[in-house]
């Protein structure tokens, strides 16, 4: 089950929250990428974790662009802190994960990473 322990609508970017999966604590600083899997959401962390929650990446959205978190495509949400490269229409991230980005983000996309 997951939880929100800090994250509140006015957080701001330069923040981070603690979620709580399985009794383990992590911040937000150590998501690499979310990706949706019809009403879950798989969450990727820099350790190489992988955890799965019930929740949609809409609601993750809510809280996480908040953050500087970018929505790239409907099934993916990335921390753009862990970016290595930007070819557009994916994106390359540290983990080794190659994403696409949709046609409506990509002009959003490659404004944050000029």
């Amino acid at each position: 089950m997951l939880t929100f322990k800090y994250p509140m609508p006015s957080v701001k970017a330069n923040q981070s929250s603690i979620f709580c999966i399985d009794k383990e604590y992590f911040s937000s600083d150590q998501i690499v990428s979310l990706i949706a899997d019809g009403n879950y959401s798989s969450i990727h962390l820099a350790n190489g974790k992988v955890y799965i929650s019930a929740r949609t990446l809409k609601k993750y959205d809510l809280i996480l662009s908040n953050l500087g978190f970018i929505r790239i495509h409907k099934s993916s949400i990335i921390n753009p802190n862990y970016v290595v490269a930007c070819p557009v229409p994916e994106v390359k991230l540290s983990n080794g994960q190659t994403l696409a980005v949709s046609r409506r983000k990509i002009s959003e996309v490659r404004r944050r990473f000029r």
